[in-house]
C-alpha cells in the first residue's frame, strides 16, 4: 500500500499490485472499505512481527517466484505457504454449490480468477466511470481490450439510455433555438 496526497491535501490510499504479467506494477486507488479490509488483514498478519516474504508457485510460468509479502497465506504444519489461486477458486466453487441448494442460479457456476477482473471492469464502466479511466486502472494499453472485458447487459443499456433521455429533457434549449419540425 502507498499513499498519494492530492493538491488539496487529501490523502488517498493506493493498492499496489506487483508484479503483473506485463512486469509493470498496477496502482489502484482504494475505497475506505477496501482500505479497512486490507488494514485488518495486515494487522492480523503482523501481530507476531512483520509480514514475511514467501515464494509462490506460478502455474503459468511453471516456476517459483521471488519471495514477496503476500497477504493471503496459510500454515501447513510448520510450513508457511501462499494461498494458491486453485485453493481460492475451489473455495468459491464449494460456496456456489452450497448457495445453489437455495438459489438455483448458483448451481454449476465455475469462476476463473480472470472472471473477477472482468466483473470489476464491468462494474466500473457500467456505473459511470469513463472507459479510459477503467483502462488505466486495469493497465490496458488499448481501450478495445477494456471494451472486450465489459459485459453490456440489457438492463444497463435501458437504464443508461433512460437516464440520458431524462437529462436531455431537463436541458433548456439555447436562446433562439427552434427544434426542427416536419414543416421545416
Amino acid at each position: 500500500m502507498r499513499q498519494y496526497q492530492r493538491a488539496n491535501g487529501e490523502v488517498i490510499a493506493l493498492l499496489v499490485i506487483a508484479p503483473s504479467k506485463t512486469n509493470r506494477e498496477r496502482v489502484i486507488p482504494m475505497s475506505a472499505e477496501l482500505f479497512h479490509i486490507i488494514a485488518v488483514l495486515i494487522r492480523r498478519l503482523t501481530t507476531h512481527g512483520p509480514v514475511l516474504a514467501l515464494p509462490r508457485y506460478d502455474g503459468h510460468e511453471r516456476q517459483w517466484t521471488a519471495p514477496l509479502p503476500h497477504l493471503f497465506r496459510r500454515r501447513n504444519g510448520r510450513l508457511r505457504m501462499v494461498v494458491s489461486t486453485g485453493t481460492v477458486l475451489n473455495t468459491i466453487r464449494r460456496r456456489c454449490e452450497i448457495i445453489g441448494e437455495i438459489d438455483p442460479a448458483f448451481r454449476g457456476l465455475h469462476f476463473t480468477s480472470h472472471d473477477f477482473r472482468r466483473l470489476f471492469a464491468t462494474g466500473l464502466i457500467n456505473n459511470g466511470l469513463p472507459i479510459h479511466i477503467g483502462a488505466a486502472l486495469l493497465r490496458h494499453l488499448n481501450l478495445q481490450v477494456t471494451r472486450d472485458y465489459v459485459a453490456v447487459l440489457d438492463d444497463d443499456v435501458t437504464r443508461h439510455y433512460q437516464a440520458f433521455l431524462a437529462r436531455r429533457r431537463q436541458r433548456r434549449p439555447a436562446e433562439g433555438y427552434r427544434p426542427a419540425t416536419d414543416d421545416s
